[in-house]
Order: structure tokens, then sequence, then C-alpha cells
């Protein structure tokens, strides 16, 4: 099995001055757990990291913050892995573990 055949094909993607909030509603609207987190360069919009559900949860509602006033770069892991969507699953298991 590869990765196409499970991963999504469309995903949904959210800048770095973006609101837990309105986090939250691309997560709710697009049926995603997970959001890329982008930033606009000089050569154009790049992936700087990835938002979680569980990083909203554990990074900013247990603590207190508020969602309308906290962004995603407050909760959300930096750096991204990327793999062929031609990789096998089990190359993406391995990647994710390291």
């Amino acid at each position: 099995m590869r990765d196409q055949d499970i991963c999504s094909a469309k995903a949904v993607h959210v800048p770095l001055s973006c609101t837990l909030q309105e986090a939250a509603v691309q997560m709710r609207d697009r049926h995603v757990g997970a959001l890329i987190v982008t930033e606009n360069s000089p050569h154009g919009t790049r992936a700087v990291g990835m938002v979680t559900d569980r990083d909203m949860v554990t990074g900013a509602a247990a603590s207190g913050s508020d969602p309308c006033h906290t962004e995603v770069i407050d909760v959300m892991t930096r750096g991204l892995v990327a793999i062929s969507q031609d990789a096998a699953v089990t190359d993406a298991i391995q990647a994710s573990r390291q």
C-alpha cells in the first residue's frame, strides 16, 4: 500500500497569525484534525509547521489561553517531514518514528 492510497490529497493550511478559534473553524469545516501552518517569504508561501487539534487542547485550552487571542504559532509544532506519495506506508511510519 502506498501513501497516496491513505492520505488526503488536499492539505488545508493556515497562516502563522491565524488564531486558534479560526483554525478550529477550518478544522470543523474541512473535517480535518491537523492543519499545515504557512508563512509568507520573499519566495512565496512556505510550510513551517503543523497544528493539530491535540496541540490546541493541550497547548492552549488546558492552560486557559483564550482561543480568540492565541495564535497557532504559540502551540504549533515547527518543521515538517515530507515523503513521496509513491512511498510505501511503511516508509511513512518509519519517517514518523525518526
